[in-house]
């Protein structure tokens, strides 16, 4: 028994400054955490419209085969123009919805049956969105609204500004080090992001467009496209000792 309770106090005794070692290394291998940013602009390569198809009738079977024509002329006229590799056409909402006439007596009396067909074009090449505009309002789109200029950020390449954002990482680690009396040993680890945000748009939309009967040809309504903001932040850790 004696014999066993020595060799513990034995073991105790040898483990101790390695616990020390230990200890006092930990401490010379801190880190510190720098965070860097950048946001750049950058031109939009998605468009995105809402197109409103509304027709009445105080018959309901009417104004829906009166919207179902006119919502068929407008689907052919856009895609007379629509590029499959491109663009996206698709219907968003579909209502049939009675109107009423409300009088003084608390009663009303029905007015009409309103039909909307609501459809929303996409497209990877904004600078057609005047054309596909105007080729809708000729169709006989009620209302458009809803335009929308964005990024796709799975297809973005941000490999040029997350460069211009990491450029100065390491040297601010290595001020913020200095200052607090120690120096970067090495990089722990790094977290970056890139992200847009909605783009600024600058545009003029005629509320009716433009036809020149002469020539037989439809002008593109005007567009600017505007600019995105890309930011890319990255956060790393370095190691100091």
């Amino acid at each position: 028994m004696k014999k066993i309770l020595s060799l513990l106090l034995f073991a105790l005794f040898v483990s101790t400054p390695v616990f020390a070692n230990q200890a006092k290394g930990s401490a010379n291998s801190g880190f510190i955490t720098v965070t860097a940013s950048r946001t750049e602009e950058v031109k939009p390569n998605i468009a995105t419209i809402t197109f409103y198809i509304e027709t009445s009738n105080k018959v309901s079977d009417n104004a829906v085969k009166e919207n179902k024509k006119l919502a068929t002329e407008v689907i052919d006229a856009i895609r007379a123009h629509y590029n499959p590799d491109l663009d996206t056409l698709k219907t968003t909402s579909y209502n049939v919805v009675p109107s009423y006439i409300y009088h003084n007596n608390n009663k009303k009396t029905l007015d009409k049956y309103v039909v909307t067909t609501v459809l929303q074009f996409t497209t990877k090449a904004p600078t057609t969105m005047g054309t596909i505009i105007n080729v809708a309002q000729q169709a006989g789109v009620t209302r458009v609204s809803g335009l929308n200029y964005s990024l796709d950020m799975e297809n973005f390449d941000c490999s040029d500004i997350i460069k211009k954002a990491a450029k100065n990482l390491k040297s601010r680690a290595s001020a913020a080090a200095e200052a607090i009396g120690v120096k970067v040993a090495g990089i722990k680890e790094m977290n970056v992001d890139c992200g847009g945000q909605s783009a600024v748009r600058y545009y003029a939309m005629n509320k009716v467009a433009s036809y020149d009967s002469a020539a037989g040809e439809s002008t593109p309504v005007p567009l600017e496209e505007g600019v995105t903001k890309v930011t890319v932040t990255i956060t790393a850790k370095f190691w100091v000792k």
